[in-house]
């Protein structure tokens, strides 16, 4: 599914990664878009957007440290006439349709501690 859609240019994944004094932050942005023009046979019509988000807090003086992970899923269907991008005018650049789409479930967050190996 996604490896047929990223060939038509209508899946996006990006990495963005940050290095701080005490610790780093990666943060993966996946969107899809399919058949925001409502055309026949050309998919389910509706657009998604995840992110996830890994950061890592050095522990300090042990060597350990915490990952800490949060994930958001946010998503669409497009049906003609209602709801954000119903003219079809969706577009393939995520941060523009951040704010157009809901949240489809609560945000996940996950943490661990994780002790250096001995």
């Amino acid at each position: 599914y996604e490896d047929f859609l990223s060939e038509l240019g209508l899946v996006r994944l990006s990495v963005r990664v940050a290095r701080y004094e005490a610790g780093w932050e990666a943060r993966l942005r996946w969107w899809a878009c399919v058949n925001p023009r409502l055309e026949p046979r050309r998919g389910v019509p509706h657009a998604r957007l995840r992110d996830v988000t890994f950061r890592w807090l050095d522990g300090g003086g042990d060597g350990g440290g915490e990952l800490h992970r949060l994930v958001e899923e946010r998503g669409v269907r497009l049906d003609a006439g209602r709801g954000p991008l119903a003219d079809g005018s969706a577009s393939l650049d995520a941060e523009a349709m951040l704010p157009l789409l809901p949240l489809t479930s609560p945000a996940v967050a996950h943490r661990a501690r994780l002790p250096l190996p001995a």
